[in-house]
C-alpha cells in the first residue's frame, strides 16, 4: 500500500520533492523506487476496479468518505452507503478501470507538488497563509441563523449576488443533522446549508452533477479531506470534473463521526437529534437541542469517530484557497484564513464592501496548538500504519511539539 494521508504541510509525505534517496522508519528509499511502487499500484488498481479501493483503503480504515471515488467513476456505480463509506449501487458491476483507487486521496498525493504550485512564502503550523484575521458578517439575515459569524454564508451570498458562481456545492442537513452532498444554484438554496454538520458527506459526488447541469462557475466549500480530493483530481485527475470550480472553501475539522452518533450516542445521553438547532465543536462537543446546551468531552466520543479521519494532520484546510473556523476567534466570529491570491480577493472583496466587521484573533495560541495536536495525532496513526503493513514510502515521523505557555 502507497498512500500519504499527510496532507499540506506534512511531514509525513509520499515525495520529498528533491530527487535522491531519503530516509523512513524502514530504512531509506530511492525516487524510482517510490515512482515504481506507484505506478505497480496503479496497475493493480486498473485489474482490480472497486474491489482495489475496497481492500486497499475502506478495509484498512483510511477513507474519509469525501467523494472523489464516485465524481470519477466513468459508469457513475459508486455510491455512499449510511456509514458513509462507497459502496457499488445495487446489481451494478464493476468494469476495471482502477480511477476510484488511483484517484483518492489516501493511495498517494504529492503534496509538495501541489503547494508549490497553489501557494507563495514560508508555511507555518497553520499551512500557506496570506493573512490571517477574526470576521463577522454583518448582514442582519445572516446573524443568529448560522454558524458562528458567518463568514462562509457571506462568501456565498456575495458570490451568487455579483454572479462570479453559478453554483456552489455545499454540505445540506436534514431534520436529524445528518448532512449530505447538495449542489445549490442560487443564494436561496446555500443558506439552507448554513451550519455545521459533523457525519461524512461525499461532497465531491455534487461535481458530477455540476457537470451534467452545465454549470460553469463553483464555489466548492469542504473540509480538509474534501480539499485535499479536490487538489488530487485537480492536478492528476479528469479537467471536466474540476474545471468548473472558481474557488474553494475550507472549514476547520478534527474529526467527523459515523451514523451511531445520531442512531445510538446521543440518544442514550438523553438528546432527541430531531431537536437539534446547533452542534459545534470548541473544546467540548456542544449539542443545542430542545432549548438546552449539552456539552460532552470529546475523549468520551472516541467510539463514534470516523476511523478515516485519524490519519488526517490538516485541522485548518490547508488546501483551501480560504479557510474558516471558530477556533481563535471570540465566540460568534470566525477565523479566516486566505491563503492564495483567489481567497485573499475574495476576502477583499467582502471587506471593501463593508460585508464583514473584522478584529484580531483572542486565542491565536490555541488554533496553532490544536493544528499541532492533529498533526500529531495524525503522525501517531501513520506509525500505527507502518508497524503493521508492508514498508511505506514516507520520510521519517517527526511528532510536533505542542506549544506551551498560555490558553490565548
Amino acid at each position: 500500500m502507497i498512500h500519504d494521508v499527510g496532507g499540506p504541510s506534512a511531514i509525513v509525505s509520499l515525495f520529498s520533492g528533491n530527487g535522491g534517496a531519503r530516509q523512513q522508519a524502514h530504512g531509506w528509499i530511492c525516487m524510482s523506487a517510490e515512482d515504481t511502487m506507484i505506478q505497480d499500484f496503479k496497475d493493480r488498481m486498473k485489474k482490480q476496479g472497486f474491489e482495489g479501493l475496497k481492500n486497499e483503503i475502506i478495509l484498512r480504515e483510511l477513507c474519509a468518505g469525501c467523494g472523489a471515488c464516485s465524481a470519477v467513476c466513468p459508469r457513475d456505480i459508486v455510491e455512499y452507503g449510511p456509514d458513509g463509506l462507497p459502496r457499488l449501487k445495487g446489481g451494478a458491476e464493476c468494469v476495471p478501470c482502477g480511477l476510484c483507487a488511483i484517484h483518492c486521496p489516501r493511495s498517494f498525493l504529492d503534496t509538495e507538488e501541489v503547494e508549490r504550485s497553489l501557494f507563495r512564502g514560508e508555511k507555518d503550523e497553520l499551512g500557506y497563509h496570506i493573512r490571517i484575521l477574526s470576521a463577522r458578517a454583518k448582514d442582519p439575515e445572516l446573524q443568529g441563523s448560522v454558524q458562528d459569524g458567518g463568514v462562509v454564508s457571506a462568501i456565498l451570498k456575495h458570490a451568487f449576488g455579483d454572479k462570479s458562481i453559478d453554483g456552489a456545492v455545499v454540505c445540506l442537513g436534514d431534520e436529524r443533522f445528518i448532512g449530505s452532498p447538495f449542489l445549490a444554484k442560487n443564494w436561496e438554496d446555500a443558506k439552507r446549508a448554513s451550519k455545521s454538520k459533523y457525519n461524512l458527506s461525499p461532497n465531491l459526488v455534487a461535481l458530477r452533477q455540476a457537470r451534467q447541469e452545465r454549470l460553469e462557475r463553483l464555489a466548492l466549500v469542504g473540509l480538509p479531506c474534501h480539499l485535499a480530493a479536490f487538489r488530487k483530481l485537480e492536478f492528476y485527475g479528469p479537467k471536466s470534473v474540476t474545471q468548473r470550480v472558481a474557488f474553494t472553501v475550507g472549514i476547520f475539522c478534527s474529526e467527523n463521526f459515523c451514523e451511531r452518533l445520531m442512531a445510538e450516542f446521543l440518544p442514550a445521553r438523553g438528546i432527541d437529534p430531531l431537536k437539534i438547532t446547533k452542534l459545534n465543536i470548541k473544546g467540548l462537543f456542544r449539542v443545542e437541542a430542545g432549548g438546552q446546551l449539552h456539552e460532552i468531552p470529546l475523549p468520551q466520543m472516541n467510539s463514534v469517530v470516523n476511523p478515516g479521519c485519524l490519519p488526517c494532520r490538516d485541522f485548518t484546510a490547508e488546501f483551501a484557497d480560504i479557510s474558516v473556523g471558530a477556533v481563535g476567534s471570540p465566540d460568534g466570529w470566525c477565523t479566516v484564513i486566505a491563503r492564495t491570491p483567489t481567497g485573499d480577493a475574495i476576502l477583499k472583496s467582502l471587506l471593501d464592501e463593508g460585508a464583514l466587521e473584522t478584529g484580531e484573533l483572542t486565542k491565536p495560541k490555541t488554533l496553532r496548538r490544536m493544528s499541532l495536536s492533529k498533526k500529531k495525532r495524525g503522525n501517531l496513526k501513520l506509525i500505527e500504519i507502518m508497524s503493521r503493513e508492508a514498508a511505506l514510502p514516507f520520510r521519517s515521523v517527526e511528532l510536533p511539539a505542542e506549544e506551551k505557555g498560555e490558553e490565548k
